[in-house]
């Protein structure tokens, strides 16, 4: 075998692994995050996955203490103007607040997703409590 040959071979070998990484880590998968910061130190954030086989989204609030909220209040989480859901807030170490929901299709750790949950695109609103962000 000449060295042009093996040149191709490892170059065409090289190619076909890096496609079939990607068919199977990239090529269908869905994966959309955005999150917002609001006064007084409050924030929140929020992911959307969806892979071949399962799909998740997750929303969380965090709050220190001079913002004003409490643990045991909630926030409502709504997805695209629906609401979805809500957080119950939690103490956090230092004093801070925060909580969060997730949605999972394998139900583990997460809720099912609810009936109403509506289709997700690139640019979705998430509204947790007064906090917004555009999914991307």
């Amino acid at each position: 075998m000449n060295a042009i040959t093996k040149q191709c071979l490892i170059v065409t070998s090289t190619l076909l692994l890096i496609m079939s990484q990607n068919a199977t880590a990239g090529g269908d998968r869905v994966r959309l995050q955005c999150s917002a910061l609001g006064v007084n130190d409050t924030s929140m954030d929020a992911r959307y996955e969806e892979r071949r086989s399962n799909t998740k989204f997750d929303a969380s609030f965090e709050a220190a203490p001079a913002a004003g909220f409490v643990a045991g209040e909630e926030l409502d989480v709504k997805v695209g103007g629906v609401l979805v859901g809500s957080i119950t807030l939690i103490s956090l170490p230092g004093g801070d607040v925060g909580g969060d929901l997730g949605f999972d299709t394998r139900v583990d750790d997460n809720d099912p997703f609810p009936g109403n949950f509506p289709k997700i695109i690139k640019g979705t609103s998430v509204m947790v409590g007064n906090l917004g962000c555009a999914l991307n």
